[in-house]
């Protein structure tokens, strides 16, 4: 019965990923069922645990340019906003179909008319 240490484990891991069981390996690497089944355990716990991470989804409707921008930066106390290929066009394609308003046609807003 040896002491387990990293080599002996990644000994186990690997020969249980080939598909000997657990009284094969124990004896392949001079264990016990204990040892081996504690750390095939261990591995099968942390791959439940990575294989249920929380992810989010985008409303269903209409997509906004401002979605499909990049706008995470390294240091998060400035904010810098990067426009991806699909938010250009899909700006260009609301350009098109957008019509412009009769306040500011000629790009002069003027709440008073006189």
């Amino acid at each position: 019965m040896a002491k387990m240490n990293k080599t002996l484990t990644y000994a186990v891991l690997w020969l249980n990923h080939q598909g000997l069981d657990n009284t094969k390996i124990a004896e392949e690497l001079s264990l016990t069922d204990k040892q081996v089944k504690g750390v095939v355990d261990k591995i099968h716990i942390a791959e439940t645990q990575t294989n249920s991470i929380p992810t989010t989804s985008s409303p269903v409707g209409k997509i906004k340019s401002k979605d499909l921008m990049i706008t995470e930066s390294a240091s998060r106390t400035r904010s810098v906003a990067i426009m991806t290929q699909q938010a250009s066009s899909l700006n260009d394609e609301l350009k098109k179909k957008g019509s412009p308003k009769s306040d500011t046609q000629n790009g002069i807003f003027r709440p008073f008319k006189k």
